[in-house]
């Protein structure tokens, strides 16, 4: 019975809470909105994720935009913070520091501001990249008349002086520099992330260094002794980084040649000679091979000029189907009346989903264009387009395919001919500034949007000045100059233009 009558009690009870909270609020209370601050970086834009980036010893001036969103903020009432790694390197408004304490990379702050008069925090993330190098620029790979290597970097920013390097932290670079390269990630059709330079030289206790793109820390060294089976030392003349292979985005595979001979270089790793079972004994002689440009094969191919046996020569790549260590399987010799004797200018391929090269030979001032063609997806026979007589080209230097033409260099000026066809003009000349021969020229390696650019440069013997090198950078399309450093650098060996 007791039980009975307290459960209806705790039932009345519950009802009653039920009936007051339902009842209808009648007191006076006064909403006040809150004035909110918005804070954007010294350009207007967003302020969490912006990234800075300087070179070493430049200042960094951030003078961050604050409005309220109701009315003005005086900055009295308003306290800041701006942290970097962790360490707080100033409490003004705006941030006034230089960036030589600071070691080259990347660093991560954060601008934290507390408004006084609401209580409110508001804190951003932002990114500092110190720069070693010049970042996006023009970077030329140099020899002096030591054939002592050095690194000369141009900045997109034409007013400021060209930066050298010509060691890393384990010494200096070797002698006879070979090749540059860069690595990079594609962001979008238009942005490259670029990644990591890699120095080739022929001669030095590490022919191949790899560095950081813009902090140049050693990302990765190969020794001349110890490389190669065989006890064969590393001594490249040439160097070609696979770009063809989709997995190859920040990767350096590829081949070298030593002595005429391929050697496979993959995930820090060199075959022996990939093609040791030749019965011809083949020599592709100090740089007369390359991939195949399909995109849908990869870089299954290679194709060279056969200088000891005067023969184009193809071969599989050396690494497909049996790993490091697998050798070729595909061997074809065209046409040796055509091409024996001949010396090589320029070996050239595409991008037309099947293998396809272009080789240009010479004798004297005869000067051949010979293609590959296919059956399939594979190489199947050789076709003359031309054998001329050209002075002109017999005598160029540079010869590169670029978008279906041919570009090379004589004296101080950039001709251009259609890649089946030998009708050539001047596309590009240089000023008469007395700054030598062209002696090197490259694309820039994203040549889309702004970054549709080349760079030349030049070399001149007997010059006075101690550096007898300079640097010009063309936008491509314009043919407008956008950069002339006279007589600021070494004899070009090699480039990368990276915008």
């Amino acid at each position: 019975m007791k039980q009975k009558a307290f459960c209806i009690l705790s039932s009345l009870f519950i009802l009653l809470l039920i009936i007051c909270s339902c009842a209808k609020d009648h007191g006076n209370y006064q909403y006040q909105e809150i004035n909110r601050l918005e804070i954007q970086n010294d350009k207007g834009g967003n302020f969490e994720g912006s990234r800075i980036i300087v070179d070493k010893n430049e200042n960094i001036n951030i003078a961050p935009k604050i409005a309220g969103t109701l009315q003005q903020v005086n900055d009295k009432d308003l306290n800041f913070w701006w942290i970097l790694e962790q360490d707080t390197i100033s409490t003004d408004k705006q941030l006034r520091i230089n960036s030589g304490s600071l070691l080259p990379g990347k660093y991560v702050g954060k601008f934290i501001v507390l408004d006084k008069q609401t209580g409110l925090t508001y804190s951003f993330t932002f990114e500092v990249l110190v720069l070693a190098s010049v970042g996006t620029g023009s970077y030329v790979l140099t020899e002096n008349e030591l054939n002592q290597t050095k690194l000369f970097m141009f900045s997109r920013d034409s007013s400021k002086a060209p930066v050298s390097i010509s060691g890393f932290d384990k010494g200096s670079f070797g002698t006879k520099p070979v090749n540059l390269e860069v690595s990079y990630n594609v962001q979008t059709d238009s942005s490259f992330d670029y990644k990591r330079l890699l120095i080739v030289t022929e001669q030095g206790e590490y022919p191949m260094i790899a560095l950081d793109f813009n902090t140049l820390g050693t990302s990765f060294v190969i020794p001349s002794s110890g490389t190669i089976p065989n006890d064969k030392l590393l001594k490249p003349t040439y160097y070609q980084s696979d770009h063809f292979s989709s997995l190859n985005v920040d990767k350096f595979d590829g081949i070298v040649l030593i002595g005429g001979k391929c050697y496979n270089f993959k995930d820090g790793l060199f075959s022996g000679d990939s093609y040791w079972q030749d019965p011809l004994d083949y020599n592709f002689g100090e740089k007369d091979v390359i991939y195949t440009g399909s995109s849908q094969l990869k870089g299954y191919f290679i194709s060279g000029y056969d200088s000891k046996n005067g023969l184009i020569r193809v071969f599989d790549n050396g690494l497909t189907g049996g790993g490091l260590y697998w050798n070729n399987s595909d061997d074809k010799q065209y046409f040796p009346y055509l091409t024996e004797g001949k010396t090589s200018m320029a070996i050239a391929t595409i991008d037309d989903h099947q293998p396809t090269w272009f080789y240009l030979l010479k004798e004297g001032n005869l000067v051949g264009l010979l293609e590959t063609t296919s059956r399939g997806l594979s190489p199947e026979r050789l076709e003359v387009i031309y054998f001329n007589e050209s002075e002109i080209l017999a005598n160029g230097k540079g010869f590169i395919l670029k978008d279906d033409y041919w570009y090379f260099a004589l004296e101080r000026t950039i001709y251009r001919f259609p890649k089946r066809e030998l009708i050539f003009q001047p596309y590009l000349t240089l000023p008469e500034d007395e700054t030598g021969d062209i002696v090197s020229f490259k694309f820039a390696v994203n040549n889309k949007s702004e970054g549709n650019k080349i760079g030349i440069a030049t070399y001149k013997d007997n010059a006075v000045q101690q550096k007898k090198g300079s640097f010009y950078l063309y936008d491509f399309d314009s043919k407008s100059l956008e950069r002339k450093s006279l007589f600021e650098m070494d004899r070009a060996v090699d480039m990368r233009i990276c915008y």
